[in-house]
């Protein structure tokens, strides 16, 4: 069976880093302010997957949020399901008659270092109410050929700590075919 790496690696005693190209370095005594973190950190992949999240308007560069979230990916086809009337046949038909799109969700911290992180609270809220797609950019969706999305759904969850804010963000994907993403 092959072994997994874990999603962080401590690099020395003052901080951990994301294993991954681009991610933001966190300073291990934050860490400490987060409830959760160490079981993500003895965690294994399939338990949960950091990964890091760029967001994008049209004609805006890319924001790479500041830790890396848990992503999740789900997709369904829409399938009817039929009952025969008569026959020999136990069980229904199914017929695919599509396929729906791909609910991602992201699940997050802000941390500020010397006060609460308004700032990157009101950047997120302001792709939620975009009006228009909004591109996410990860390896994982990137890998599934999905690039832009709706948001339908934000919540910043109750936290503890008073430098710290969780947020869920619901987004569907998008098959459109909008050329300004093309352009990043």
């Amino acid at each position: 069976m092959k072994a997994f790496r874990k999603p962080l690696a401590v690099f020395s005693s003052n901080y951990v880093a994301p294993l991954y190209p681009g991610g933001a370095s966190i300073p291990q005594q934050l860490l400490g302010r987060i409830p959760g973190v160490a079981t993500l950190l003895n965690s294994t992949p399939t338990e949960a997957q950091l990964t890091p999240v760029s967001l994008r308007k049209a004609q805006e560069t890319p924001w790479v949020l500041p830790i890396d979230p848990i992503l999740s990916v789900q997709g369904r086809h829409h399938i009817v399901r039929r009952q025969p009337l008569h026959g020999n046949q136990k069980g229904s038909i199914k017929e695919r008659w599509g396929e729906e799109d791909h609910q991602v969700v992201l699940q997050g911290y802000f941390v500020g270092a010397q006060h609460y992180p308004e700032d990157e609270i009101a950047r997120l809220h302001g792709y939620f109410t975009h009006n228009g797609p909004i591109g996410i950019i990860t390896p994982v969706l990137q890998a599934l050929g999905l690039r832009t999305f709706s948001i339908i759904r934000l919540t910043f969850p109750p936290t503890e700590g008073r430098l710290n804010q969780r947020y869920t963000l619901e987004a569907y994907s998008d098959q459109m075919d909008y050329q300004w993403f093309e352009d990043a």
